[in-house]
């Protein structure tokens, strides 16, 4: 059988097109409605199919002249697709600027309800469990009008008209209803153009969007080029994007069920935590083969990351789809991540006990270690960088690790009434009263003051901020590696993991453990134990107001911070071993 393309056709995005100019005594006939051009997908891939297609449709005889003497009676078109399909988009091109200018017209009640009757309509049209019955309610409304209309386009089109093909235009029409009234919703949305319609009749089983042939991965960089969201979000994407399209094996959007997305997120619950890091190279499969084969394999990736960074990323690509009307319904509707807790996936604060923290400011990194790079065996080198100082600021400022990483040794304001921090707010994704679109280290406004506790200057802060100005230090902790991934302004791999896996399990006992982040949100509960009004606490820890306060406050002065946390103290807190001189390093 011959491999060369069928004339008029040509492959686009691996699906054949046919595509043929039509001759102007035609033009006026269906399926071309006055077009020039007359262009369709055959939704197939292969020379063979697409040959049967051609005949088994009767798309060259579209093309034959049809036209008989004014004497011969002209024979009836059948009502077939093709013909409906051109049918609805010259009706919708024909009456959706009418609405554009018809709304327009309207007085402000009447197209304010109007078109809350159309997001109503709209609502119920896009519910996964709804829509079927909603469909059936809307079409019956004006059934008779377009059953009418409907035989008026048959006559003066020279279509059949018997009452099978009668309600097969009408419900053509009823598509071309539901299409404006989501574009009146569009155009409530103040979108400055509705998206426009994909017609597919009759056959929606076999026919698709053009773009839901495409893959997911495809589908989502065009998201993330849409989206325009953060960098640190698009890895997101494109992390989760990978894995997936790797386990659906490349298949087309549209082929993609929910029984995917299952098997997908059972699988990742399977996986080794931060498998990107640990195995790089390796899909998802192969990377919880090769962590079983460990001595000690790595534990699983825990509900809350699979849902935050896997399940939300793939979720919201396909809610694009949906959009965009590439697919009718998203997949992921009515899937949960068993064991994730509420709060969109963000686990709450665990703060620490007062018993815990004595425990853990005891440890050796705190009060003397072996060296510099043994921090967790006991001996005499006391270690002064950022693994002594950042939980300690983040005990007594709540401020974040990633906020404390980028400072200045010029940001410490040590010599004036009120000593206080310039930080640059950063969001914090493990924190669940931070909003990513209200703080962002991008923007000038997310600077703040934080006042520094007496109880930092009793430790030795300002001494040690006193060091890194006479070493002519730029950061005030140098030592802290900084990311050379931009998404990120330092790298915590090492020894964030080392409190988190290795010195807060050695003193603490209980379920859910507490961790870094634990320290600022125990900071959190001591303003709020001792009365610290909410407007101070939220500017303090780098949250949004709330309610009113949102409009009508400014920003809280330092000296008025400064007052609001000086005299607060964690009743029998001991970390009088602190606050020794630092000793020499024992060289091993």
């Amino acid at each position: 059988m011959s491999t060369k393309l069928p004339a008029h056709t040509k492959p686009r995005n691996g699906i054949i097109y046919y595509r043929r100019r039509v001759p102007k005594h035609l033009q006026h006939l269906p399926p071309f409605n006055g077009k020039e051009i007359y262009e369709r997908s055959l939704k197939v891939r292969t020379v063979s199919a697409a040959r049967r297609v051609i005949v088994e449709e009767g798309i060259d005889l579209l093309f034959e002249d049809r036209s008989l003497p004014t004497a011969v009676v002209t024979a009836k078109i059948g009502v077939t697709d093709e013909i409906l399909n051109g049918l609805m988009n010259e009706m919708y091109n024909r009456t959706a600027p009418k609405m554009y200018a018809s709304r327009m017209s309207e007085p402000l009640e009447v197209r304010i309800t109007r078109d809350e009757l159309a997001a109503q309509d709209v609502g119920a049209l896009n519910d996964e469990y709804y829509a079927d019955r909603a469909r059936a309610i809307i079409k019956k409304e004006q059934e008779d009008v377009r059953l009418r209309m409907a035989e008026v386009i048959a006559k003066k089109k020279h279509l059949q008209g018997d009452a099978d093909s009668i309600q097969r235009i009408a419900d053509a029409l009823f598509e071309v209803d539901i299409a404006e009234m989501r574009a009146r919703v569009d155009l409530a949305g103040n979108k400055t153009e509705p998206s426009k319609p994909h017609f597919a009749f009759g056959v929606s089983e076999t026919v698709h969007h053009p773009n839901a042939y495409k893959t997911f991965l495809e589908i989502a960089e065009e998201a993330i080029l849409e989206g325009k969201k953060k960098e640190s979000w698009n890895h997101k994407v494109r992390v989760a994007a990978k894995l997936f399209n790797q386990h659906v094996r490349g298949a087309a959007l549209y082929k993609i069920e929910g029984t995917d997305v299952k098997s997908f997120l059972r699988l990742v619950s399977e996986a080794p935590d931060r498998m990107v890091q640990r195995f790089p190279k390796l899909g998802l499969e192969a990377a919880i083969a090769a962590n079983a084969s460990r001595e000690k394999p790595y534990s699983t990736i825990s509900p809350n990351t699979i849902n935050t960074n896997y399940f939300s990323a793939i979720r919201w690509v396909f809610a694009f789809t949906v959009e965009e009307r590439y697919i009718k319904v998203s997949p992921c509707n009515g899937i949960r991540v068993k064991g994730a807790s509420k709060s969109k996936g963000k686990s709450r604060g665990v703060p620490f006990e007062i018993d815990e923290l004595n425990a853990f400011f005891s440890l050796p990194t705190f009060t003397g270690c072996r060296s510099k790079d043994h921090p967790n065996v006991a001996g005499q080198y006391r270690i002064n960088d950022h693994r002594k100082w950042v939980p300690l600021l983040m005990l007594f400022s709540g401020a974040r690790p990633s906020e404390i990483a980028q400072l200045l040794v010029k940001d410490i304001r040590h010599s004036s009434q009120y000593p206080s921090i310039s930080i640059l707010t950063d969001f914090d994704p493990s924190d669940p009263n931070d909003q990513e679109h209200i703080v962002s280290y991008k923007t000038e406004n997310a600077k703040r003051l934080l006042p520094i506790h007496p109880k930092l200057i009793e430790l030795g802060f300002l001494d040690y901020v006193e060091e890194m100005e006479l070493a002519k230090s730029k950061r005030l902790f140098p030592e802290w590696k900084k990311s050379d991934d931009p998404r990120k302004l330092y790298t915590s791999a090492r020894w964030i993991r080392n409190i988190n896996e290795q010195m807060i399990p050695s003193v603490v006992d209980r379920y859910p453990k507490p961790t870094l982040y634990s320290l600022r949100h125990t900071w959190k509960t001591l303003m709020a134990t001792n009365s610290v009004p909410s407007q101070f606490q939220n500017q303090i820890m780098g949250h949004a107001q709330t309610g009113m306060d949102a409009f009508y406050m400014g920003s809280l002065g330092i000296d008025a911070l400064y007052k609001a946390i000086e005299s607060l103290t964690y009743e029998g807190l001991d970390l009088s071993r602190l606050e020794r001189s630092p000793l020499p390093e024992v060289k091993s």
